[in-house]
């Protein structure tokens, strides 16, 4: 039997042709049948026989060796087999570097509100607005006090002293007051039920303490026992039956320089009163009389000369209206008591002082000066 010598090929050309055996194993050449065993081999050589075992003769091995081969290498072929099969996965190697930032991605939905934060400082004042439109009318404010009196010259001017008489140019004084059996010339029997020539007080000229605003002197009127002090003003007889419409303009000044200790308010001073009839009372003579007060005028305290416009006042009634109007808690103006009693004539118009009961006028000094009526301005002194 023929040998034939083959070299012994290098560790890595049995590697290759192992895995060349293993990939043509798809053949009619089985795998097993293809493995040569080390004890098989002798002295480098694999004999004949052996090879035909495997059923694969030297030659045709040769040929599909050589078909494989390739003639990289010194002579020595190098074979590359089919790719194998993938092997198992390997350990997982260390984390790569960070890659680069990616592209922004499209804006998410808004968030839900957070909560309100701190009121901030006070921004810089900005412009004026637009003006708004014009508000309703408000309500009538409350009267306002009464103004000083205008100058003289546009009225014609009386001087007067006191008379005994009534008469158009006649002050007449009655310290007596006015509930007295004193008689006098329009009330023979007296006024009232006081005794007769019983005074209550004085009434005369004196040089105030301060300087009235006419002339040197003023008519000052006092008071020790709280009776009525009165001082009758002109009229033209005891009954002219003028009507009380007529008498549109009424004012005079007062200082008072004594009052009640227990007056703290201030609210006494002199007062000015109009007795009438054919006034809107009910009743047939239709009686009443006006008052005046300073003190429901916002004047009260006059410790220094004060004006007192009675045209432009309140007043009350001491005998109650039909229709309600001015009484002594609800005064009404000289212009709605006027509207109020169209048929009211005058009986007497008059200052007055203290009451008829005496109450809460233990002492009282008072002056009156300036007085005006209608179109006459009179200076109460010498």
């Amino acid at each position: 039997m023929s040998r034939f010598k083959i070299h012994r090929p290098s560790p890595a050309l049995m590697v290759a042709l192992v895995a060349l055996f293993i990939a043509l194993g798809g053949s009619a050449v089985a795998a097993s049948r293809l493995l040569v065993h080390t004890k098989n081999i002798a002295n480098g050589a694999v004999t004949n026989r052996k090879l035909r075992n495997g059923a694969v003769g030297l030659t045709k091995l040769n040929k599909q060796v050589r078909a494989a081969l390739t003639s990289a290498g010194k002579g020595r072929g190098i074979v590359t087999g089919p790719a194998g099969a993938t092997g198992a996965a390997g350990a997982t190697g260390a984390t790569g570097a960070t890659g680069a930032t990616g592209a922004t991605g499209a804006k998410g939905n808004d968030g839900a509100a957070g909560a309100t934060g701190a009121t901030g400082a006070t921004g810089a004042k900005g412009n004026d607005g637009a003006a708004g439109a014009t508000g309703a009318t408000g309500a009538k404010g409350n009267d306002g006090a009464t103004g000083a009196q205008g100058p003289a010259a546009s009225l014609p001017v009386a001087i007067t002293t006191l008379g005994a008489t009534y008469g158009p140019n006649t002050f007449q004084a009655a310290p007596y007051g006015d509930n007295s059996l004193t008689p006098e010339a329009c009330a023979p029997n007296g006024r009232g039920s006081d005794p007769a020539n019983q005074d209550n007080g004085t009434v005369g000229f004196a040089t105030p303490a301060s300087a009235p605003p006419l002339g040197s002197k003023a008519l000052e009127m006092t008071d020790a026992t709280g009776k009525s002090v009165v001082t009758y003003l002109p009229q033209d007889g005891c009954n002219s039956n003028e009507l009380l419409s007529q008498l549109t303009d009424v004012a005079y000044s007062s200082l008072v320089t004594a009052r009640d200790p227990s007056d703290t308010a201030g609210d006494t001073d002199v007062n000015f009163q109009v007795e009438m009839t054919g006034a809107s009372t009910g009743t047939s003579s239709g009686y009443t009389t006006m008052v005046y007060e300073p003190y429901l005028n916002g004047q009260a305290d006059a410790t220094t000369w004060t004006m007192h416009n009675v045209a432009a006042g309140k007043v009350w009634s001491t005998h109650a209206l039909t229709n309600g109007d001015c009484t002594p808690g609800a005064p009404c103006s000289y212009a709605t008591f006027l509207a109020d009693n169209p048929n009211a004539q005058i009986s007497d118009m008059k200052f007055r002082i203290g009451q008829n009961s005496g109450a809460g006028w233990s002492g009282f000094d008072g002056y009156v000066n300036n007085v005006w009526l209608n179109f006459a301005r009179y200076d109460l002194g010498e």
